[in-house]
């Protein structure tokens, strides 16, 4: 019931509500003052008015157009009374006269706007009415059964979250798809105009094309309906394109074909609290009058006569983002290159200004303009022929529509960009499917347009499949055929790829393969003929050079065979085309070489003027280091250097030596030159390619310079050049000095000239060199008695002179002096002394004294003579007058210096003021004199003299090194008893030995008394000792006689252990020797002798080295070497001596015992336990143990006290109450042992077993015994079990079955049986092998080298074989387990167990026949019946329901036999534990949603069908295609689908015949017999589905389809992806002779499956 708002009608004036009405209804004021047209239909109503008339409403009201009227401010939906009529009431619409009701009446029902009847009815609506009313049903139609129930709704709604996710990453794109469908919906073959414009809140979208029909608005209101699927003329046929515009609208308006209508999230039709998420809203349409549209939307006409209008409800910022994004999208028109139908697309902004882009073709030409933007676009399509290979791989393709499939030709369009006849490639040209979509992966430089199978969203395309591989791989192909059809135009090389593909792209790889191809084989380059041919017969000039000399002539010079590209800018294009590989490239090296010695090309250099200019820019833009040589090799064969009217090549000019390139940089020398008689050539710097000279031809050099003046007329001309010429030749090289290296080769040059004059007479000026008497710094350098005269050394020159040497003029006034090679100071210093001690060797007094002096002045400015050297001068003589010494060598001379001293003395007469510097500082005559010059010195005097002079200055360590070299003699004891404790000290540690007279009493001159006295001068008690050790009384040294008898030392931390000195080392036995040595030193301080002689102890690694172990080891000697190995040194293995004690007498072992007893001396790893612990880890003597695993018995013997032996229970020795010794007791006795004592054994495993076998126990055979080993084998690696092949093959026989004889024959291995389970022994591998014991296990063993089965007889020998199956290692399958026990699977015992329940089956149908009645009567012959119980004896799966007696009548009722299910189909099959009650309701179910799903199909007519009632078997109510069909409905709740015969072979019958399955998602599935049974391997009853045919399955149905715990047990049932319903019959007959017993129909659907 509706509600209605209470108005209050007096609140206005009827003039103020008319105008809201008009308003609402978008009428004029007018129209409602006067009686109007409405249509609605009539209804009666039940009751009677006061006058007991009958009456009723016109209801359902619409205006003209066709629109519901509802009163406005929430009054509801307009109802007119009216008085009945017969003629009314037939649920028709009817032309009616209204008005405006009288105010009082609208007062009285508070309604303004309440309309009357005006007269009767005034006729029919129109047709156009009836045909939006017949769209509106349609719509509303639609709007109820899509989502119909919460589950449907909700999965519709989920695969549309899922498409909306996949469509598009920018969510402007669904232009595209609208334009798309636009352009696949022309009218009469017309252009389609397409007009988009934002609104303030809406975007509108209007076409010209054709109105939407009822079948497109089922398309938009699916998924994956498209009704283009199958037109090859239109781009669309996913079905799923237009969800697109949902990206940003929740609500779409569509105004098309008198349709109206809208998608609308947020429409009232949906309860406000509703979850959208769940509702499909997308495809929910709902009916919209055109007055309750946006007002925005009302008032554009265009959006009305438009023949498609759609409008967006997108908001405010969406539409800003929308005058965005959309002329972005429109600013690069292309995308309309490939729509076949739009012709126009206009966008109108918000504020007023539009985008216009119009396309206009002509022929080949596409024009696009967008506003004040052009582009031409060159287009040419190929239909392609589809291989019938490619049409067959197509078929299993899910991706591929069906207008794919179907299709045996396919377009393929190219596009180029084209402008003034000249081609234009594209960066990364994006792929087209008539619109672009987003992949450029493949950087086409063209647009291609084909019908590639895209991705959801239209974005991107499949990259492997079959279909967009063929494409590619013939886009690859045409693409050359396609080039070739350009080559009028230029430029249309550029389109082709450059760069060969590398990756793993499926279609890049095609693409290219068939590219190459084409490129191979076809003719597409235009040449200079105007011709086209292959790549092989183009070169292409990649130096330039053609540029400047011409193409013909370039191809004449370089390959007369061949020809360049008609277009310079194709030539680029296959110069950067790596896939062109047969193309001749001739780059500037081959040029280069070509032209070095080409005729044509030297007659053009010649005869050429301007040219010749841009040859040498040519040469110079191409000089770099890899061209550097042969351009040089070009310029060497040119003629390019002028000398006066000719043209020489540069060999020409290196051929004439007196020739001479010049350049800006030596013109000053040109007059040298030219006077040294040289030919000068033109500056060729004055030419254009002087810039490729300075890189490329010889320069002349400071090098050539100087070579060129390296002859006798330079010698001349620089004789008689006066200073002016002689300074400009040196400015030019100072000009050039630029570098060391060259500064040294300008040096060298004059090294080799004679500049240096050597003459009687000194002058004040030099004026140059004469070659006359003049001289090379080499004959200087050679001539050591040749000085070259500097300011340094010229005012002594006549010194120099008077010692021999002849002294050249002064140098240094001369300007070639930077560039002389003179002699270092130190060499012309080294000279002069050489000169000076030779010529004082003839006569020591040739010098004065001041010719001295003067000389050691001027010799000190020299470089690199300093003061220390000018002291090895040897030029002055020393007190003595013995010889002439060098300054650092002598003294002042002073009245004091001692006559000894006087050879290193200065002579008294030469001793001057101004050598005092030079000579020896009294503070350094120690150092610079005496220790020099000792053994000299000391041979005048003695060293205790020498010390005493110079007590100040002595240093210790001159006195070392004086002991050092001298030794410890009496000279150096003299000496050192005057001086300190430290040289004492370091005099007696260098004393070696000293022999001790014993039978002398030493006195104070004696050498020895002297040394010993020392030593108690400087030494303390402990280094009085040490010299013990120096101290020899025939071989031994005092320090033996004082050494205590103790050694002692800590084995482990807080263990200490003490051995004896005289035991260790024997060599330490005290002989009275002590009293003697007393005795002989009695002079002494007795209390002194007593220190140096008390005993101390011995260090323990003195000891060491003294302890002999070279005949063997003594205990004490033993024990001492392994702490000292072991302990202190940490070493391991045969570095710790190791003695092996069962090989010692028992006496050593006794007293080794003894020394470790009475020192309670314990056994540690780091100490003696490295070595010994092994002696005691064994066991006292018993009979629980072997031999080797007894202690020693010299040990054990040597135990003869209680103590003893708890001695050597604490080193570790074991007795009776070890664990070992108790297991074993336990394992010989077979008596339970634990496993905790098991565990306890795992390390003495090996001991055990050894000691076993020894003992003869082996094998063992108690219970508990093997029980225990069979516990150790897992942790003992030695152990391993093994099959006992011996008695497995003698014990066993081979199967006897008769199934076996048969399958054997095919079968690669046998089958034995053996008694008892299968044999095994515990095998332990030692030396040899021993067996531990034996034992039995497993039901089953194979021989793979035998390729025998052996199996144990005392079971099933079925079920053991059953279980095998499964088993990889094992080749016994399924199949030949089935061969073999397939008939046998049923004992004796079953059959007979059967044939009684069979017996109590046939009393119970008597019953039910006496009762009821026969209502069909089929008879059994008996030969059919006995068959058939012969039949059931032998087979597992008999049908005992066929054994009847013949003659016997069996009643049944086909509407017993109704459920496709059944509730026990045997012991293999889990069957649900759904109660009965339970299974009905949910078989209800199932036929409840079996009958909605088929209704929604409009091929199924299930109107004679009431799920409510009937049962799960539905035969004949149900219409396929007007014709009647069976359909079973099962469920699989459990995921489980238990199907009985009877229903399989009814659903056999016909191939249309449906078996529906309700399943564990509660949504009804259509279920298809391949997908079922073909298809999936989880059927109950395995069948080879290879081998047994359909037919043969109908059969097996047919066979036991009156059997009730029969049925085909089906998991994992597999859906169609798809929604489409598939019949499940094979059109195979049953066998209608063929009885049926009791089986009802709940028997066939009683049960719910896991």
């Amino acid at each position: 019931m509706e509600r209605r708002t209470k108005i209050e009608v007096a609140s206005k004036t009827d003039s103020e509500w008319m105008s809201v009405l008009s308003r609402y209804w978008k009428m004029e004021e007018n129209e409602l003052s006067h009686p109007f047209k409405l249509i609605a239909k009539f209804r009666k109503s039940p009751k009677k008015d006061v006058n007991n008339r009958e009456y009723g409403y016109f209801e359902d009201v619409r205006n003209l157009n066709g629109d519901i009227l509802y009163y406005p401010m929430g009054l509801g939906s307009v109802k007119i009374w009216s008085q009945y009529r017969e003629s009314f009431d037939n649920d028709e619409f009817w032309l009616i006269n209204v008005r405006i009701a009288t105010r009082p009446n609208r007062e009285k029902r508070n309604n303004p706007f309440m309309l009357t009847m005006d007269n009767a009815v005034v006729g029919k609506p129109t047709l156009k009415f009836m045909d939006k009313y017949n769209k509106e049903k349609l719509i509303r139609r639609i709007f109820d059964e899509t989502g119909s129930t919460e589950r449907d709704a909700k999965n519709i709604s989920n695969a549309l979250h899922a498409i909306m996710g996949d469509l598009y990453t920018e969510t402007e794109r669904f232009v595209f798809e609208l334009l798309q469908n636009a352009d696949d919906q022309p009218q009469d073959n017309c252009t389609v105009n397409v007009t988009l414009k934002t609104l303030n809140e809406n975007l509108l979208f209007l076409h010209t094309g054709k109105p939407f029909s009822e079948a497109d608005v089922e398309s938009i209101s699916s998924i994956g309906d498209s009704t283009k699927k199958k037109d090859s003329e239109k781009t669309g046929y996913k079905g799923i394109g237009f969800k697109s515009v949902f990206s940003d609208a929740e609500t779409v308006f569509i105004d098309s074909g008198n349709f109206s209508f809208a998608f609308d999230k947020n429409s009232p039709v949906y309860p406000s609290d509703a979850d959208m998420n769940v509702i499909p809203w997308q495809i929910k349409p709902i009916w919209e009058e055109k007055y309750r549209l946006p007002n925005e939307v009302q008032e554009e006409q265009a959006y009305f006569s438009s023949p498609v209008g759609i409008a967006l409800h997108v908001g405010v910022s969406n539409i800003v983002k929308y005058d965005h994004i959309i002329p972005k999208l429109l600013g690069e028109p292309r995308f309309v290159l490939f729509l076949r139908n739009v012709g126009k697309i206009v966008f109108q902004y918000n504020n007023g200004n539009s985008i216009v882009i119009k396309k206009n073709v002509n022929n080949d030409i596409i024009t696009i303009t967008s506003d004040d933007r052009t582009e031409n676009w060159l287009i040419k399509d190929y239909v392609i022929t589809i291989p019938e290979e490619t049409r067959d791989s197509l078929q299993n393709e899910k991706l591929v529509p069906t207008k794919l499939k179907e299709a045996t030709k396919t377009k393929i369009t190219f596009a180029a960009k084209i402008e003034d006849g000249v081609i234009y490639p594209i960066k990364d040209g994006v792929l087209f499917t008539y619109l672009p979509t987003k992949v450029d992966d493949f950087h086409f430089k063209f647009l291609v347009n084909a019908d590639f199978l895209t991705t959801a969203s239209r974005e991107s395309i499949h990259f492997k499949n079959v279909w967009n591989r063929f494409l590619f791989s013939k886009i690859g192909e045409i693409l050359i055929d396609w080039i070739a059809s350009l080559a009028d135009y230029g430029n249309s090389l550029s389109i082709l790829p450059f760069i060969p593909y590398e990756g793993d792209n499926m279609l890049a790889i095609d693409f290219y393969h068939s590219l190459n191809e084409s490129i191979e084989s076809k003719a597409f380059i235009k040449n200079l003929d105007g011709q086209l041919v292959t790549q092989s017969q183009i070169l292409i000039d990649d130096s330039g050079l053609s540029k400047i000399i011409g193409r013909e002539l370039f191809c004449l010079i370089v390959d007369r065979s061949k020809s360049m590209p008609y277009y310079d800018n194709d030539a680029k294009s296959l110069l950067d085309c790596d896939i062109c590989a047969d193309i001749t490239i001739v780059s500037i090296g081959t040029v280069l070489s070509i032209i070095e010695d080409n005729t044509e090309f030297i007659k053009w250099f010649k005869e050429c003027e301007e040219e010749r200019h841009s040859f040498f820019d040519w040469l110079l833009k191409h000089d770099n280091n890899k061209n550097h040589e042969a351009i040089g090799s070009v310029i060497d064969k040119l003629p390019i250097y002028q000398f006066g009217n000719d043209f020489l090549t540069l060999n020409e000019v290196e051929a004439e030596s007196y020739k001479i390139v010049m350049r800006n940089d030596i013109m000053p020398l040109k007059p040298i030159f030219e006077s040294c008689r040289y030919s000068c050539s033109r500056n060729i710097d004055e030419y254009s390619i002087s810039p490729l000279f300075s890189k490329n031809i010889k320069e002349v050099t400071v090098d050539d310079v100087l070579s060129a003046l390296d002859n006798i007329n330079f010698y001349v001309w620089l004789s008689n050049a006066d200073n002016d010429v002689l300074s400009t030749l040196v400015n030019w090289l100072t000009e050039h000095d630029t570098s060391q290296a060259l500064h040294d080769k300008i040096v060298q040059f004059f090294y080799s000239i004679p500049l240096f004059k050597f003459t009687g007479n000194e002058r004040e000026y030099y004026e140059g060199p004469l070659i006359e008497n003049s001289f090379r710094a080499e004959d200087v350098e050679k001539d050591a008695n040749k000085i070259v005269v500097t300011n340094k050394i010229h005012e002594i020159v006549g010194i120099l002179k008077k010692v021999g040497l002849e002294c050249s003029e002064n140098v240094e006034t001369s300007p070639l002096f930077p560039y002389m090679s003179l002699l270092k100071d130190k060499e012309i210093y080294e000279r002069i002394i050489a000169k000076i001690a030779d010529a004082l060797c003839l006569d020591r007094n040739l010098l004065s004294k001041s010719d001295k002096v003067q000389l050691l002045q001027h010799m000190k400015n020299l470089d690199g003579v300093g003061e220390g050297i000018l002291t090895q001068i040897h030029m002055f003589n020393n007190e003595s007058n013995t010889c002439v010494r060098c300054l650092s060598n002598l003294i002042p001379y002073t009245q004091n210096v001692p006559t000894w001293l006087y050879d290193y003395t200065i002579a008294e007469d030469e001793s001057v003021p101004e050598l005092l510097e030079y000579l020896v500082k009294k503070d350094e005559i120690f150092n610079a004199i005496i220790k020099p010059h000792i053994d000299e010195i000391e041979k005048n005097v003695t060293l205790k003299e020498i010390y005493s002079y110079f007590r100040d200055t002595w240093t210790f360590l001159f006195t070392k090194q004086l002991i050092n070299s001298k030794g410890t003699c009496i000279s150096i004891l003299n000496m050192v008893e005057i001086q300190d404790v430290e040289s004492q000290k370091f005099f007696l540690q260098k004393i070696e030995r000293i022999d001790i007279d014993i039978d002398k009493i030493y006195v104070s001159n004696d050498f020895v008394y002297r040394v010993i006295s020392l030593a108690f001068n400087c030494y303390n008690e402990d280094e009085l000792h040490l010299l013990c050790q120096k101290l020899y009384v025939g071989d031994r040294d005092v320090a033996s006689f004082t050494v205590s008898d103790d050694v002692s030392f800590e084995y482990h931390e807080g263990k200490t252990m003490t051995l004896s000195l005289s035991k260790l080392v024997p060599d330490y036995n005290e002989t009275g020797i002590t009293q003697k040595l007393k005795k002989c030193l009695s002079n002494f301080n007795q209390t002194q002798v007593e220190k140096m002689l008390s005993l101390k102890p011995l260090s323990n690694v003195e000891v060491w080295k003294k302890v002999d172990v070279s005949n063997g080891y003594t205990p004490s000697s033993y024990l001492f070497a392994i702490y000292r190995t072991r302990k202190v040194r940490n070493y391991f293995n045969s570095y710790v001596p190791s003695v092996d004690l069962s090989a010692q007498p028992e006496n050593w072992i006794k007293e080794l015992l003894d020394l470790m007893y009475d020192q309670d001396v314990e056994l540690f790893n780091d100490s003696f336990g490295y070595r010994l612990s092994k002696y005691f880890s064994g066991y006292f003597s018993n009979e629980y143990i072997s031999d080797d695993e007894a202690v020693l018995s010299s040990i054990e013997r040597w135990a003869n006290t209680e103590e003893k032996l708890i001695y050597l229970r604490n080193l570790g020795v074991k007795g009776e109450q070890s664990k070992l010794i108790k297991f074993r007791k336990k394992l010989i006795s077979n008596e339970l042992i634990g496993d905790s004592e098991i565990e306890s054994q795992k390390d003495d495993i090996l001991a055990t077993l050894n000691y076993l076998s020894k003992k003869r126990l082996l094998p063992l055979t108690g219970e508990n015994q093997i029980n225990v080993m069979l516990a150790l084998e897992p942790i003992c690696r030695f152990l391993r079990v093994k099959i006992n092949k011996n008695l497995l093959s003698s014990d066993s026989v081979e199967y006897e079955l008769e199934e076996y004889i048969v399958w054997k024959n095919d079968q690669t291995f046998k089958i034995y049986i053996f008694p008892d389970k299968i044999p095994y022994q515990l095998i332990w591998k030692s030396e040899e092998e021993y067996i531990v014991c034996d034992f039995k296990k497993d039901d089953y063993y194979y021989d793979s080298t035998e390729e025998i089965l052996y199996v144990n007889g005392s079971c099933q020998i079925r079920d053991v074989l059953y279980s095998l199956v499964s088993l990889k290692s094992i080749p016994f399958t399924s199949e030949d387990w089935q061969k073999l026990f397939y008939d046998n699977l049923v004992s004796k015992q079953e059959v007979e167990a059967k044939d009684n329940e069979i017996e109590g089956l046939k009393a119970e149908l008597e019953k039910y026949i006496n009762k009821y009645g026969r209502l069909i009567e089929t008879t059994v012959s008996e030969k059919e019946t006995t068959g058939y119980k012969e039949e059931t004896e032998s087979s597992s799966n008999s049908n005992k329901e066929q054994s009847e007696k013949s003659g016997t009548s069996i009643s049944h009722s086909p509407e017993e036999i109704k459920e496709p299910e059944v509730r026990d189909s045997g012991e293999d099959v889990e069957i649900g534990n759904i109660q009965k009650d339970a299974r009905k309701n949910i078989n209800k179910e199932a036929r409840i949603a079996a009958f909605e799903y088929l209704s929604r199909d409009d091929k199924y007519d299930c109107t004679q069908w009431d799920p409510e009632t009937s049962t799960n078997l539905v035969e004949g109510l149900v219409l396929y295609n007007g014709k009647p069909i069976i359909v079973a409905i099962t469920s699989s709740i459990q995921r489980k689908l238990h199907l009985h015969p009877y229903v399989f072979a009814e659903l056999m019958t016909n191939q249309d015949n449906l078996l529906l399955n309700y399943g564990y998602d509660k949504c009804i599935h259509s279920i298809d017999f391949d997908e079922t049974f073909k298809e999936n391997p989880n059927v109950n009853l395995i069948f080879d589905k290879e081998k047994v045919t359909p037919k043969e399955f109908a059969e097996l149905a047919n066979r036991y389809r009156f059997t009730k715990k029969t049925c085909f047990a089906i998991e994992n049932i597999k859906y169609s992806i798809s929604d489409q319903i598939k019949g499940f019959g094979l059109n195979e007959k049953k066998n209608d002779t063929d009885v049926y017993t009791d089986i009802s129909a709940d028997d066939l659907f009683d049960f719910l499956s896991i």
